[in-house]
């Protein structure tokens, strides 16, 4: 179950930051600072970041010893953290491509 949390939290990190950028986006223009939209790209890639490094710990830890009943365990684990890796990384190129927009393109207009 937690490499199930590991492989769903990237993306809804990311969907969540995108939602709050959103909503932030009358705030910035409205006091001209657009700190609070660059602070949540941040904030979600720090976690998406966090959880990739846990993934890849995990990926680490359950690297396959042996061909018995119990590698099958660490073969699932094993794939199941290196699923959560790629996804975290698509999350994490994600966030960076809406900050790379939000960098480019002023918000306001």
């Amino acid at each position: 179950m937690k490499r199930v949390i590991e492989i769903v939290i990237g993306p809804m990190v990311a969907l969540a930051a995108m939602e709050a950028k959103f909503a932030l986006v009358p705030f910035a223009c409205y006091f001209h600072w657009q700190a609070a939209l660059h602070a949540t790209t941040i904030a979600a890639l720090l976690t998406v970041l966090a959880t990739s490094y846990l993934s890849r710990q995990a990926r680490a830890a359950a690297t396959p010893q042996q061909q018995n009943e119990a590698a099958l365990v660490e073969h699932r684990d094993y794939f199941l953290a290196g699923l959560s890796l790629g996804v975290n990384a698509l999350a994490a190129l994600f966030l960076l491509l809406m900050e790379m927009a939000n960098i480019i393109f002023d918000p306001c207009n």
